[in-house]
């Protein structure tokens, strides 16, 4: 029988498909369609010839974008809302056993929860926390302003050569945004969105079994993409926190984050049995409660650069570098100067 780990960590591969699922029936299709609805605004104004046609222009693909978003991006979130629902039933079912069953939040309050809840995301020296609407929105604009960026510049370039742009031309510079840049970041939004909803779905059910469920213990993937915040807060703390106790929020903690959080019943000290890791050899089971430097000291030297960088990764090695240390108390990534290297 696969163990507590093993099971969180096939999940984890399962939602993961499901966000494939969304990205591809529902989000991908829905970027498409601004493109088509962009080129035909474009074809039916005209001639752009003045700053005012610019204006006017660039109006119109904002609201082609936005319409053609809006329904992608609607039917993405409720099919977000569905996994939630299940995610939570999924979890109390894996954790109930014969001496206690989970109770399940409802669909309606699950829905509300999820709708409301922030998430805190970091990206390099910034955080962003917002609730899953406002990111969709601002993706939204992003993808406007970037159409609007070329129609612009390609404007400013007319009154220098005294020709503007074709249709062509303008809709090749938008399909190659979004072959180039729009799916990518579309995808790592949905995919940690999809991760948003279902820790979210978690976090209230354990809160509606507070007195079942005991701790809450960050559970990160043993390889070496795994960033250093996610790092950090496994070093930091193995042993997790009380339920609802978190003192670094909840997962996911940074774009296409991977990290869940794991529970403990009452009466239990560790997970037991082994989990999945990922070295320089390939896949393997490791003991569940495994540290991730000890392992990665298991590593060859060129696995564990991959994984900290090349100074950070001769500094941990060199046993100067805790782990733990990669972030500060907010999560924010250290720099060497920072360390004092």
């Amino acid at each position: 029988m696969a163990t507590y780990l093993e099971t969180v960590n096939r999940h984890q591969v399962y939602i993961a498909r499901l966000a494939t699922g969304i990205l591809k029936d529902e989000v991908y299709p829905s970027i498409n369609e601004a493109y088509k609805a962009v080129r035909l605004a474009l074809a039916e104004y005209g001639d752009i010839t003045s700053i005012r046609d610019v204006n006017r222009v660039n109006a119109l693909i904002n609201k082609a974008i936005n319409e053609s978003l809006t329904d992608g991006f609607a039917t993405a979130t409720a099919s977000m809302t569905t996994i939630a629902v299940n995610e939570a039933a999924y979890t109390a079912a894996l954790l109930s056993s014969a001496a206690a069953t989970l109770a399940v939040p409802g669909e309606s309050k699950t829905e509300k929860y999820v709708r409301n809840s922030i998430m805190s995301l970091s990206s390099g020296n910034r955080k962003q926390s917002a609730v899953w609407s406002k990111f969709v929105k601002g993706y939204e604009g992003t993808m406007a302003s970037r159409y609007n960026a070329i129609i612009t510049s390609a404007y400013n370039e007319s009154l220098t050569s005294g020709k503007m742009q074709t249709l062509g031309q303008l809709t090749k510079q938008f399909r190659d945004l979004n072959n180039n840049i729009q799916r990518s970041e579309a995808e790592s939004l949905v995919r940690t969105g999809v991760q948003h909803y279902t820790a979210r779905a978690n976090q209230l059910m354990a809160a509606d079994n507070s007195d079942i469920i005991e701790r809450e213990i960050p559970i990160v993937t043993f390889d070496s993409g795994t960033s250093d915040v996610c790092i950090s807060i496994s070093a930091k703390y193995p042993k997790g926190w009380l339920q609802g106790k978190s003192p670094v929020g909840y997962p996911p903690y940074h774009y296409q984050c991977r990290t869940v959080i794991g529970y403990l019943l009452y009466g239990q000290d560790e997970f037991e049995g082994t989990k999945a890791s990922k070295g320089a050899d390939g896949g393997a089971q490791i003991k569940a409660n495994t540290p991730f430097g000890q392992w990665l000291r298991t590593q060859p030297k060129s696995f564990v650069f991959e994984t900290l960088g090349k100074r950070k990764g001769q500094l941990f090695l060199d046993g100067k570098l805790p782990l733990a240390n990669l972030t500060n108390q907010y999560l924010k990534p250290l720099t060497l100067n920072d360390l004092g290297f």
